[in-house]
Parts: structure tokens; sequence; C-alpha cells
């Protein structure tokens, strides 16, 4: 049975780590013959797509605080990533803090996965993604939005935008929840 709860979170570790690098991919803007009309359009898109005044260090330090280690991953052509990890009592937590400069952030992504050594349930996670979605942007409300995953945690796929930002609640196992929180487009 070890051997199986072993199989089962090196499956679960897989699938999230594709999930993440597959949300990391990149949006260009759609090109036109005209050069100058591409240019605005790749600089309205990496503008319009910022959460409005959430910095990375606003994510990942206010999870250091919290017993989090974080690896920063810096890079001007494929972007930056922060990747804070933790784990506690059963539960392995991971959070990515993603964007093309060290100043903004994209998208934040909060997973949260039962790691079978402890008898968990996956609600004891959600109060993770609460801290998380509590992240300090411009006109974030984390009452409305406790309030909104507490109906929504075992609906995957839900979504919730409070001013411009939308929060995307992912339930595909009874072992992991997922949150992201980006730019709603």
């Amino acid at each position: 049975m070890n051997t199986f709860k072993q199989t089962l979170k090196f499956a679960l570790t897989i699938l999230t780590t594709t999930a993440i690098i597959t949300g990391c991919g990149d949006n260009k803007a759609s090109t036109t013959n005209d050069k100058t009309s591409t240019d605005t359009k790749t600089v309205a898109a990496k503008t319009d797509n910022k959460i409005p005044e959430l910095k990375p260090v606003d994510v990942y330090l206010n999870l250091e605080k919290q017993g989090f280690t974080t690896t920063k991953n810096l890079s001007s052509e494929y972007g930056n990533s922060w990747d804070c990890k933790s784990s506690s009592a059963g539960i392995d937590y991971h959070v990515n803090v993603f964007s093309d400069d060290v100043n903004s952030v994209e998208r934040v992504r909060a997973t949260a996965m039962l790691n079978g050594i402890e008898d968990k349930q996956i609600i004891a996670t959600m109060p993770f993604l609460k801290y998380v979605a509590s992240v300090p942007f411009e006109g974030n409300d984390p009452a409305k939005f406790a309030e909104w995953l507490d109906k929504n945690f075992d609906n995957d796929k839900q979504s919730l935008t409070i001013s411009d930002v939308k929060f995307t609640i992912y339930a595909p196992t009874k072992l992991l929840r997922m949150l992201d929180i980006e730019k709603a487009g």
C-alpha cells in the first residue's frame, strides 16, 4: 500500500508540474504587416495583464514569513517566476508567482496536495487558499473571496472576479486543489 501512495504522489506531482509549466506559456500579440501596429499591440498586451499594484515580493515574502522557502527563476527571455514551497501535516503546498518583469505580477498559482503521510481531507487546504487569495492588490476583497470559496471549493473550474482580477478554483481530484489569480480578460 505504501508503494501505491508513493506512486500516486509521484503521478500527481508530475501532473501538477505539467499544469504549471503549461500555464506559463507565452501569450504573444497577433502580428500584422504594420510593424508599428504590432509593437503597440505587444506593449499593450504586456501592460494589460498585470494584477494592479501587486508585486512578487508581496507574495513570496508573506509566504516566507509562514515558513515557505522561495526559489527565484529570473529570465528576461522566458519571464520570471518565484516558486514557494512548504509541507506540513500531510499537505504539500506550492505557490508560483509569474511575470515578465520583476516589479509586477501576471499570475499567482497556489497548489495544495494531500501527500498521504497523514490521514487528511482536502478541506484542510482551504485556509491556505484563502490566505494566498488575500494578496494585497488594488481593490481585493478577501472576505468576498472567502465566502465564494466556501461555496465553490469542490466545484472544478469555477471563477470569481474581484476588481478586474479573476480567481479560478480547480478541483480535479479529492487530493488536489489549485487556485489561479490573474487579470480578468
